[in-house]
Parts: C-alpha cells; structure tokens; sequence
C-alpha cells in the first residue's frame, strides 16, 4: 500500500492530444486504430518465457502514484516523461466506438518492466476493470475492453505480463509487489467497484459457465443480483457464497483481500473457455454484468 498517495476525489479533465512516448520512441497512434485491437495484441504477446523484474517498493509507489495523478488531471506531461522513465509509454485518443477520449499508459510485451497497461477513461471514475492474467487466461482482455466500452468512467487495469513469466513472480492476482497491485490498491480507497475478470478451463467444473465471488469480502446483494442477471442470460452459475467451486472462488486473491480490508465493492469472477471462444456469449456475459454498477 502507499502511504502517501493522494485521496482527493478523483477528477477528470483535459483535451485530446496525441503524446509521444517519453522514452525517445513514438508511441502508436491510439486514436487511429480500434482499441480493442491494442488490447487484444498487447495480450497476444506476453510470454510465459518473456523476463521479468520485480518493481522495488520506490518504483512501485513512484509508478502509482504518476498513474494516479495522471487520473486525476489528464495532463500527463511531466507525469508521461516520469512514466517514461519506469517503462511506459503514455499516449490520449478518443475511442473509435464510443467516442469518449483516453488516456493509455503501458509497459512494452517483453521488457523486463513489464509492469502493467492502465487505460484510463477521462470522464470522472466509476469502475475499476481488472484484467490479472493476460495472454494465459485467454480471450479475457475481450471482455476487458468490452466492460470498459459498456460503462463510461472506467478504467481497465491489465497485468504487463504473463502470469508465468520471472518464475510466476509477474502473477499480479497473488502478488502484493506489482505496480498493478499498487495501483488497484489506491483505487480501492476511494471505493470505486474493481471487477477482476479469469478464465478457466472447460473440464475445471464443466457443468458451470461462470462463478462469481466476492472473493475474500462477504457477497452482497449486488452480487447476489448479478448472479441473477447471469443466470437470466443463460449462463450456468456457481454462487462462491452458496456453494462449492472448487479452487475458483479467489479468496486468496491479493486484491480481492484488501478490498475486503477497505469494504470495497469486488467481483472475482471465472469464465470458462466455451464462454471466452464464442463472442455473442461474451457480449451477453458482458451485458449481464451491468447489474453489478447499478
């Protein structure tokens, strides 16, 4: 956790300007090209294989907070070449399908520093959307952008590596010493709903679609009616509160924990690979997981 974050109420402002990566190295035009396919390739091309260094704690609240300031008052100048200088590149577009403009702060597949891509949404904060496993749970980063495009103020947090690269020490679901932590963490103070999305395999519980949980928290009613929702467009749910679902139930998830400490709004939730494969059940997957914000 970082002690001297900021907890001022999150404002967002600022016009869109394309911001080359601080780096020496220009940054992609984001607002030329459809985000989903930038999430899908980042994905694509983390490596279990690929390096890994763990961030020190100086780099980890250093990274956090700049992520954060850039939330707060989308000006990343000096925060982009501080970013740069950790490993980011730092570019604003507007969102071909929704139109609402962006600010995309993310690590390069490969580099050691593979310490995370932080999409942040300008209009003021609403939802956190976390995508831990990349490139191995797969197809996860679809329903990643899709629930940031379903709901304005949204800002999607994926890992900047696959979970097995560094000897698994990138596995940021398990991990307290990761940049994606650091920053879901300052997140959860001002209590802004996190929904973490996974995938597991079909033979893992194969007559269960979904299972969603609260993780280390108690359910609540809207996870209750979420639960509802899923079944409404027939999905096959495991209630983690009401049932067993084997080892899917994340309650040794590292954010899933803290938001319990915090009393933060949390959904962990597993979706097995038939669901992941077929991208009319993940438009209604993504739909029904609406009810969660209301």
């Amino acid at each position: 956790m970082i002690s001297k974050m900021t907890r001022r109420a999150l404002v967002i402002t600022g016009a869109a300007v394309l911001l080359a990566a601080c780096t020496g190295q220009s940054s992609p035009e984001a607002s030329d090209r459809d985000l989903a396919d930038v999430v899908s390739e980042f994905a694509s091309a983390l490596s279990p294989r690929a390096p890994y260094r763990i961030p020190g704690l100086a780099e980890r609240s250093d990274a956090a907070a700049e992520i954060l300031a850039v939330l707060e008052n989308h000006q990343p100048g000096v925060e982009a070449e501080k970013l740069g200088r950790l490993g980011f590149t730092v570019t604003q577009g507007m969102d071909s399908v929704t139109g609402r403009r962006y600010v995309l702060i993310a690590s390069r597949p490969g580099d050691e520093r593979g310490w995370g891509f932080f999409l942040i949404d300008q209009e003021a904060p609403r939802l956190v959307v976390e995508v831990p496993h990349p490139g191995s749970d797969l197809h996860t980063e679809k329903s990643g952008i899709a629930l940031y495009r379903q709901h304005p103020g949204s800002v999607l947090l994926m890992a900047g590596a696959h979970r097995r690269a560094g000897d698994r020490a990138a596995d940021v679901a398990h991990r307290e010493d990761t940049v994606f932590h650091a920053v879901a963490a300052e997140l959860m103070r001002s209590r802004l709903p996190q929904l973490q999305i996974h995938g597991f395999d079909d033979d893992s519980l194969p007559d269960k679609d979904v299972i969603i949980s609260a993780g280390a928290g108690k359910a609540t009613a809207a996870h209750r009616d979420t639960a509802t929702a899923l079944e409404d467009a027939n999905f096959s749910v495991c209630r983690s509160w009401s049932e067993s679902c084997g080892d899917l139930e994340g309650k040794t998830n590292v954010q899933g924990r803290l938001a319990a400490q915090f009393e933060t709004p949390f959904v962990h939730l597993e979706t097995n690979r038939a669901t992941r494969d077929d991208a009319e059940r993940q438009a209604a997957l993504v739909k029904a997981l609406g009810v969660f914000t209301q």
